[in-house]
């Protein structure tokens, strides 16, 4: 017969398995991938009439990232599209389909930590377009 401490350990291992399998899930893609994956297509995000700002630590000059929100029961899968095409300030995010979970939405940031304005010091506010 099993001692009381190997099944406190097996049951203590087997709770961990379970906790992970659940929540939410984030997976990063570069663009050039997203762009060759089976998808829904694509949206263009024109940010040409938007204020521009001087940009942080980082900064691709032509390139910006994206985020993806699906959704499947309980769990929320956030996919990140890192490098994304942003000449003249236009983006054409595509958008590829993960397997088992519904499309919620597309967002970009605009959030520039440890950035501070020149003329008024302050720091700018998190802006955020989500489709």
């Amino acid at each position: 017969m099993p001692s009381i401490l190997a099944r406190l350990s097996v049951c203590i291992i087997l709770s961990l398995f379970m906790v992970s399998c659940s929540g939410s899930f984030d997976k990063t893609i570069d663009y050039q991938d997203a762009k060759q994956m089976p998808g829904y297509g694509y949206i263009v995000m024109d940010f040409r009439l938007a204020n521009e700002m001087a940009y942080g630590n980082g900064y691709i000059p032509g390139k910006t990232n994206y985020t993806i929100s699906y959704k499947n029961k309980g769990d929320i899968f956030f996919v990140d599209i890192q490098h994304a095409d942003f000449r003249n300030r236009i983006l054409k995010a595509y958008i590829p389909y993960m397997k088992g979970y519904t499309l919620i939405g597309i967002g970009r940031s605009y959030w520039y930590p440890f950035f501070r304005c020149d003329k008024c010091d302050n720091e700018p506010q998190l802006k955020f377009l989500y489709i």
